[in-house]
């Protein structure tokens, strides 16, 4: 496993929503954190990339020559050329200039259009699906991520105390928010977002696996949603016991738009 970027000195508590207290029970009592492919998540611009045509040369080309929009244009190959060119150790952009060298009747302009739209789905942004990613944030008091990341107020909010953390101290990084979109080719992209989320306060890990849990083992606080069930809350102050973590209820105030927690462990 490869941790992807470089990581930040956290010296901060890092906190991550939950709509299913089922998920921040694993967490738990599995000291472990859940990974997830970009495109799980709810911004489609996640750890993009442009994909033009200087960068179908950066792309290995793999099962390319198999895809059926993209045989056409090397139809005038037998399928042993075709198995030839595998073998090779060619990009994407190499293979068209290949193709393009033997038959000058091949539309090249067309080919990497064509090509640049395969691999992003015809958006021409590319999201990776090689690197998984775990999110944190700064804050435990979003009006916005109560309501959308712990199910409108009824989930909860865990606390880990980052700067104990093995794994969290070392390679976790802050989001950086910008207005403009930059293609980056040494990871930058899994950590920079459009300024619309800046209110998420974002810190991440990013890894190279196909496992989907990472070992975390710094959770020492519990945050309670408003509208959370009595059950559930029952639940949660019986976790806190049993793993020695703080419990705090949240309160609305009445002052001003803003959430307020009381320590109930």
């Amino acid at each position: 496993m490869e941790y992807r970027g470089i990581g930040q000195e956290v010296n901060i508590p890092l906190f991550k929503y939950y709509g299913n207290v089922d998920y921040a029970r694993d967490a738990i009592e599995n000291s472990r954190i859940h990974l997830e492919l970009p495109s799980a998540y709810n911004d489609i611009y996640d750890s993009s990339q442009r994909i033009g045509a200087e960068d179908l040369y950066r792309i290995h080309f793999g099962s390319f020559l198999d895809v059926a929009i993209i045989r056409k244009y090397c139809d005038f190959l037998n399928n042993n050329e075709i198995e030839a060119i595998k073998k090779k150790d060619l990009s994407v952009g190499e293979v068209i200039d290949y193709l393009y060298s033997i038959n000058k009747d091949i539309d090249r302009d067309k080919f990497i259009q064509e090509s640049c739209r395969f691999f992003t789905h015809g958006k021409y942004i590319f999201q990776a699906d090689n690197n998984k990613i775990s999110c944190f944030s700064e804050v435990n008091d979003s009006l916005l991520m109560w309501a959308y990341y712990a199910n409108n107020y009824a989930g909860i909010c865990v606390r880990f105390n980052a700067p104990k953390d093995a794994i969290l101290s070392k390679h976790c990084r802050k989001v950086q928010y910008t207005n403009h979109y930059i293609s980056d080719y040494s990871f930058g992209n899994y950590f920079r977002k459009s300024i619309q989320w800046v209110h998420e306060q974002e810190w991440r890990i990013v890894c190279d696996m196909e496992e989907e849990y990472i070992p975390i083992n710094s959770i020492d606080a519990l945050y309670t949603g408003i509208r959370m069930d009595e059950t559930v809350e029952r639940q949660v102050l019986a976790l806190g016991r049993k793993y020695n973590l703080e419990v705090y209820k949240m309160r609305v105030s009445d002052i001003r738009y803003e959430i307020l927690f009381d320590r109930v462990l």
